[in-house]
């Protein structure tokens, strides 16, 4: 992610962080704050809570990765770990829209 971020920041992609971690929502930013810090995170991150995940479509598992397009449509969905190939894939299509 911090990948796709540094190579397709400047054309207009962003990359967001939704972390859903359980605990009391103190201890949650700081472990959250924490973790952006040092893995060097290039990209906002935010606390999600019920309300947020009942709006990804067909949500069942982590890690689960929305791309939304332009005009705020969730275009492609993927869960579980991809390569950066794929990843940058889909990013790329979008852009080019």
């Amino acid at each position: 992610f911090i990948k796709l971020q540094n190579e397709f920041g400047e054309q207009g992609f962003q990359m967001i962080g939704l972390n859903y971690e359980g605990g009391s929502p103190d201890a949650d930013t700081a472990k959250v704050q924490k973790y952006v810090s040092s893995e060097g995170i290039n990209y906002p991150c935010a606390l999600g809570d019920d309300s947020t995940q009942e709006q990804v479509p067909n949500f069942n598992a982590y890690p689960t990765t929305l791309f939304i397009d332009k005009t705020g449509q969730v275009r492609h969905r993927l869960v579980g770990l991809h390569s950066y190939a794929d990843l940058a894939a889909i990013v790329k299509k979008l852009l080019n829209e």
